[in-house]
C-alpha cells in the first residue's frame, strides 16, 4: 500500500534550527574551515559578465518581432537566475567587505532583470535565515492560504510554479517586519526603471521582452523550481537539503544549501570545499542529482505539497 498522504498543515518541528549545532560541530572538528569564510571579490567580475551579456542579447534581438524575444527569455533565464545568485551572494556581504559595494553590486546584478528587488531581497533573505522555519516570519515559507489554493494537484503545482514571481511578491508584502532602507530601496527602483525605460525606448519592445521573459522564466519555470529541493521534503528531520547537479557549474553552487546555510559566510566558489572538508556531516544528509527529477517529484508527488516543510514557530510565550 502506498504511504498516507500527510495532512495539508506544516510538519511541526520541536527544538532549534539544527543548522548552528552543525556548525559548530564542524567547527570543532576542522577549524581550518574556518579559512573558508570570508570574501571572493572576483564575483563582482562575474556580474559585470552576466550584465553584459542581458544587455548584449537585448540589442541583438532589437529589430526582430516580440516573439523572438519570448522564446529567447527561455534560454535567458539561465544568466537572470545566475544573476539573482549573485544578488544572494551581495546579501551576504560576500563580495566586497564594504556594505556599500556589496548593495552597490547587487543593484547593478538586478539592472536587467525588469523588476527591482535586490535591496528587497537582501532583508527578506537575511530574515529567512534568522528565522529558518519560522511560519509568521521566515519569508521563504508560503502562507498558510497560497499552500491550501495550491494543495496536492499536480495541475496547480504547475500553474503555482509558473507563477512563482507573482506568489514570491505577495508573500513579501505579508511580511512587513522585514523592512529595507528606503533610500537603498529608491535607489534600487530608480536604477533599474531607468534601465527598463531606456531599454524600452532606445532598443524597443522586443529587447525588454526578452529581458522580462528572462527575468519571469528564470522565478518561475523551467529554472525557478531550482530551490524546491532546498527546503521541500516529504519526511521529517531534516531542514535544508542540497542539489549536487551540473547546474551548480552555470549556478554559482546554488544546490550546496545545506552547507550554505552552515556557512553563510562562505562563498560560493568554496562551498564544495567545504564539503569535500567536512564529508562526514553532508553524506547522509537527503540531497538531489537530477533537477528534473527533482522537479517531476514535487509536481507529482502527492506528499509533496507547499505544506511539507518544518515549522519551528516559536511557541505563544515562549522566549524570541
Amino acid at each position: 500500500m502506498p504511504p498516507p498522504e500527510p495532512p495539508l498543515a506544516f510538519r511541526r518541528d520541536v527544538g532549534p534550527d539544527p543548522h548552528p549545532a552543525r556548525t559548530r560541530q564542524i567547527l570543532d572538528r576542522h577549524p581550518e574551515a574556518r579559512a573558508l569564510i570570508g570574501n571572493n571579490p572576483t564575483t563582482f567580475l562575474c556580474v559585470v559578465g552576466l550584465v553584459g551579456f542581458q544587455f548584449a542579447v537585448a540589442i541583438l534581438v532589437r529589430n526582430q518581432p516580440v516573439w523572438v524575444g519570448v522564446v529567447l527569455g527561455v534560454a535567458g533565464a539561465v544568466p537572470a537566475l545566475g544573476l539573482y545568485f549573485l544578488m544572494h551572494e551581495c546579501s551576504h556581504q560576500l563580495v566586497f567587505r564594504s556594505r556599500r559595494l556589496n548593495r552597490l553590486t547587487g543593484i547593478l546584478a538586478n539592472a536587467p532583470n525588469v523588476v527591482p528587488y535586490a535591496v528587497l531581497f537582501t532583508t527578506h533573505h537575511l530574515k529567512h535565515h534568522s528565522a529558518l522555519g519560522d511560519a509568521g516570519a521566515d519569508p521563504d515559507m508560503p502562507a498558510p492560504w497560497e499552500a491550501r489554493l495550491v494543495g496536492r494537484s499536480a495541475v496547480r503545482k504547475f500553474l503555482w510554479l509558473l507563477l512563482n514571481p507573482v506568489f514570491q511578491v505577495l508573500r513579501g508584502t505579508r511580511l512587513g517586519a522585514t523592512r529595507s532602507p528606503r533610500a537603498a530601496l529608491a535607489l534600487n527602483a530608480a536604477v533599474v526603471l531607468a534601465v527598463d525605460a531606456a531599454v524600452l525606448l532606445v532598443l524597443g519592445p522586443t529587447a525588454l521582452a526578452y529581458l522580462f521573459c528572462s527575468y519571469f522564466f528564470a522565478m518561475g519555470l523551467p529554472l525557478g523550481a531550482f530551490w524546491l529541493p532546498e527546503h521541500y521534503g516529504p519526511e521529517p528531520g531534516q531542514e535544508t537539503a542540497s542539489y549536487y547537479g551540473w547546474l551548480n557549474l552555470l549556478l554559482f553552487n546554488r544546490g550546496y544549501h545545506a552547507e550554505h546555510h552552515d556557512f553563510p559566510s562562505v562563498p560560493w566558489n568554496r562551498l564544495p570545499r567545504l564539503r569535500r572538508l567536512a564529508p562526514g556531516w553532508y553524506d547522509g544528509l537527503r540531497s538531489h542529482r537530477n533537477y528534473l527529477a527533482a522537479l517531476a517529484g514535487f509536481v507529482f508527488d502527492p506528499r509533496l505539497t507547499l505544506f511539507a516543510r518544518a515549522d519551528r514557530t516559536p511557541a505563544e510565550g515562549a522566549p524570541p
